[in-house]
C-alpha cells in the first residue's frame, strides 16, 4: 500500500483539523461537478475512504492511498483533481481559511504545471492513464496496439498535455 498527499503550510490560531475537513468537502463537491463523475463508478467510489487529512500547527496534508497498489489511476487522478481546484478556486480556500482562523503560507499549485504533469484521457467511457505503451485503468490496460486510430490521436495528446475533464480544452459554444 502506498500514498501520497498535498500539503500546504497554514498559520494562525485555528483548528487545522477543521480546516482540512472544511477544504476537502469543498473540493470533494467541486470536483463532482467540474467531472461530472457517476456517483456508482469506481472513481467516486475512491473518496468513500479518502480524504483523509493529517494536520499539525503549521501544515496542512491530504493524503490520497494506493490500497493495494491496484488504484493508481484513482489514487493520481484524485491528487490531480484536488490540486487543479485548489489552483482555480484558490480564493474560495483561502476565505474558508479565514472563517477557520487559518492562513496560507503556501501558494496554490501551478495550474499550468497541473495540466503539463497530467497523463489523462476519457475513451470508452473510462478515465485512463496513458503511458508510452498504452491506457491503464486500476485494473485495467489496453495496450496500445489495440487502440484504433482516432483512440491513437488522443493518446498521444493525453501523453503530451492532461486531457481530463478539468484539463481538456472545451468546445467553444455556439451563438446563434
Amino acid at each position: 500500500m502506498g500514498g501520497t498527499g498535498v500539503s500546504l503550510k497554514i498559520s494562525g490560531n485555528g483548528d487545522p483539523c477543521d480546516l482540512g475537513a472544511a477544504i476537502w468537502n469543498t473540493a470533494h463537491e467541486i470536483i463532482h461537478m467540474d467531472v461530472d463523475l457517476h456517483p456508482w463508478g469506481d472513481l467516486a467510489y475512491y473518496t468513500e475512504d479518502e480524504g483523509r487529512c493529517t494536520a499539525q500547527d503549521d501544515s496542512v496534508t491530504w493524503w490520497f492511498s494506493n490500497p493495494g497498489g491496484c488504484c493508481t489511476r484513482s489514487q493520481q487522478a484524485w491528487m490531480h483533481w484536488f490540486q487543479r481546484v485548489l489552483s482555480w478556486d484558490w480564493y474560495i480556500f483561502t476565505q474558508i481559511a479565514t472563517e477557520h482562523g487559518l492562513t496560507f503560507a503556501s501558494e496554490p499549485p501551478p495550474l499550468d504545471d497541473l495540466a503539463s504533469e497530467g497523463n489523462f484521457v476519457t475513451l470508452r467511457n473510462d478515465l485512463w492513464m496513458a503511458e508510452e505503451d498504452g491506457l491503464y485503468g486500476d485494473n485495467a490496460h489496453i495496450p496500445l496496439s489495440e487502440l484504433t486510430a482516432d483512440e491513437r490521436v488522443l493518446h498521444a495528446e493525453a501523453l503530451q498535455r492532461c486531457q481530463c475533464p478539468m484539463c481538456a480544452p472545451k468546445p467553444a459554444r455556439q451563438t446563434s
